[in-house]
C-alpha cells in the first residue's frame, strides 16, 4: 500500500509496541499479540536482508484492524496478501479481511475470504480454528446447526491451545442444545468439565449441565 510505510514511523512504532505490550492477557487478541509480538521483535532484531518477506507488513496491518482503523486496515490487508499471496503473512490477511466483514455484518464476504484462507493450506493451526470457528457462526445464523457442528469439531481438532478447544467443543454443545438434541449436548458439556476443568468454558458448562440434567430429569429431551 503506497505511503504504508510512513505511517509507521516514530511514535507510531512505539505505539506497536505498546499495543502489544497491553494486550497480551486479552482473551480475544491475547494469542494474536503474542504472534505479534514475536514478529515485531523478530523483524526490528534482523538485518535488513534476513527480514521475512511480508511480515512487517502484517504486523502493521493487523495492529490498524485491532484500533479499528479500517480506513487504512483493510487496503493494508488487501496490499499484503496481493504481494505476499504465498507466505503465511499473506495468507493471514484473507482470514482477518474475513474477520472484519463478519464484524460488520457481511456474511457473505466473510465466508468468501476465510473459504479462501482455509483453501491456501496456510499451515497456521491456530488461525485456521479460528477461521473454522468463524465459520461455524455464519451456520449458526443460518440455523444450519449440523454444518455449525463439522465446522467446530474440525476446529477443535487444530486448535493448539486448550482454552480454544474447550470454548469450541462448548460451542459445539450449544448447536446440538438448540437443535433439539439436549443428550448429545449434556455429554459434551460434561466432556468440557473432565477434560477441560480449569478453563471458562469450563464455568459456563458447568450451569448448561444443571439446567439439561433437570430438564432430562423432568422429561425433556
Amino acid at each position: 500500500m503506497k505511503g504504508i510505510g510512513e505511517f509507521f514511523r516514530g511514535e507510531r512504532a512505539e505505539a506497536v509496541k505498546a499495543w502489544i505490550s497491553r494486550n497480551r492477557s486479552n482473551i480475544l487478541w491475547g494469542f494474536a499479540a503474542v504472534v505479534l509480538g514475536v514478529a515485531f521483535l523478530a523483524y526490528t532484531q534482523r538485518g535488513r536482508a534476513g527480514k521475512p518477506k511480508g511480515q512487517w507488513e502484517y504486523v502493521q496491518a493487523v495492529y490498524l484492524m485491532s484500533t479499528g482503523d479500517t480506513a487504512w486496515a483493510l487496503p493494508a490487508l488487501q496490499d499484503l496478501y496481493q504481494k505476499f499471496p504465498n507466505t503465511k503473512w499473506g495468507k493471514r490477511a484473507l482470514y482477518y479481511l474475513g474477520y472484519h466483514y463478519y464484524t460488520v455484518g457481511d456474511m457473505t464476504k466473510a465466508e468468501e475470504f476465510w473459504t479462501r484462507f482455509l483453501s491456501s493450506k496456510p499451515g497456521d493451526p491456530f488461525t485456521e480454528a479460528n477461521a473454522l470457528s468463524g465459520m461455524a457462526s455464519i451456520r449458526m445464523n443460518q440455523e444450519r446447526y449440523e454444518e455449525a457442528e463439522r465446522f467446530l469439531s474440525e476446529a477443535i481438532s487444530k486448535a493448539p491451545y486448550e482454552t480454544y478447544r474447550a470454548f469450541y467443543t462448548y460451542r459445539k454443545a450449544m448447536c446440538l442444545e438448540i437443535s433439539g438434541k439436549p443428550s448429545e449436548a449434556l455429554k459434551l458439556y460434561r466432556e468440557i468439565k473432565e477434560k477441560y476443568p480449569k478453563t471458562p468454558s469450563a464455568v459456563e458448562a458447568e450451569a448448561r449441565i444443571r439446567f439439561l440434567e433437570a430438564y432430562i430429569a423432568a422429561g425433556g429431551g
